[in-house]
């Protein structure tokens, strides 16, 4: 979610579900919960394309 740190993300969720306790908003955390793994997934896509296609550059060389 933020560039690798575990910690940090637990501690996000954690906020979150405290504020979707006191509010109510169960579904709310839920989905967005679901929007962040799926925008943490495609990032992590496009870095791999990304590394994948500089390493075949730079074989070309």
């Amino acid at each position: 979610m933020f560039s690798n740190s575990r910690p940090l993300e637990v501690i996000v969720i954690i906020v979150l579900a405290v504020i979707a306790s006191m509010t109510g908003e169960f579904v709310t955390f839920i989905m967005l919960g679901l929007i962040l793994l799926q925008l943490h997934n495609i990032q992590r896509t496009i870095k791999q394309s990304n590394d994948k296609n500089t390493s075949e550059e730079g074989s070309d060389v």
